[in-house]
């Protein structure tokens, strides 16, 4: 698994919802991939920005609006649904760090 997925994996694990506007954002529940993907395109202009896979084959996804205000964290379970696990607002890349950082 490369460090970014790595990254969103482990990352999984903390978030939340946020109590903001982007809050209202938030899906209820689980449902089929397909109809996650194209709901949080249509409602919320979000696209895979990143992907993953973790320790028990689930499809761990984000995804992000093109200004990057908003972005929700999908698991999706092998021959399951998908699942929102977290929501936010003002996602941010961060440049990996070189050597050890330690």
């Amino acid at each position: 698994m490369g460090r970014r997925a790595f990254l969103i994996v482990s990352t999984g694990v903390l978030l939340s919802a946020l109590p903001n506007a982007v809050a209202a954002q938030q899906l209820q529940g689980c449902e089929d991939h397909a109809h996650m993907v194209l709901r949080l395109g249509t409602k919320f202009h979000e696209v895979r920005a990143e992907v993953g896979e973790n320790q028990y084959g689930w499809l761990i996804e984000l995804f992000e609006s093109a200004n990057g205000k908003t972005w929700t964290l999908v698991a999706t379970r092998p021959g399951g649904p998908a699942c929102v696990f977290g929501i936010g607002g003002d996602w941010q890349t961060v440049a990996p760090v070189k050597g050890d950082p330690s």
